[in-house]
């Protein structure tokens, strides 16, 4: 839906956004920073961070409706060129405080 919703979008300002390659390539370039940007933001701070060993807390029976949600909503915008489905997924669940194992094993 937000694939579709998107497309939508973009053929409606199509013909009012004149934009070329290299507008394009730099939104692209900007999507991939975003991506970046969440993988440190879910794994707290990186790999330096002594809480990045850490991990959640949460395990496979604490998921939630709005867990699922969440991960719908991730995987919708990753219809965008240059986020990462499966690092969008496995932020949002890092975000929702899920152990890293499981974050991964969900995800994919």
């Amino acid at each position: 839906m937000i694939g579709y919703a998107l497309l939508k979008l973009i053929i409606q300002t199509e013909d009012q956004l004149m934009v070329g390659g290299q507008v394009i390539t730099g939104v692209i370039g900007l999507l991939l920073l975003i991506t970046g940007l969440l993988q440190l933001k879910a794994s707290r701070g990186g790999p330096a961070s002594p809480r990045a060993s850490l991990g959640g807390t949460r395990q496979e029976l604490d998921l939630k409706n709005s867990d699922s949600l969440w991960l719908g909503l991730a995987q919708g915008l990753a219809a965008l060129p240059g986020l990462s489905r499966s690092g969008l997924t496995v932020a949002t669940l890092l975000l929702r405080n899920f152990k890293e194992d499981l974050a991964l094993k969900l995800s994919f």
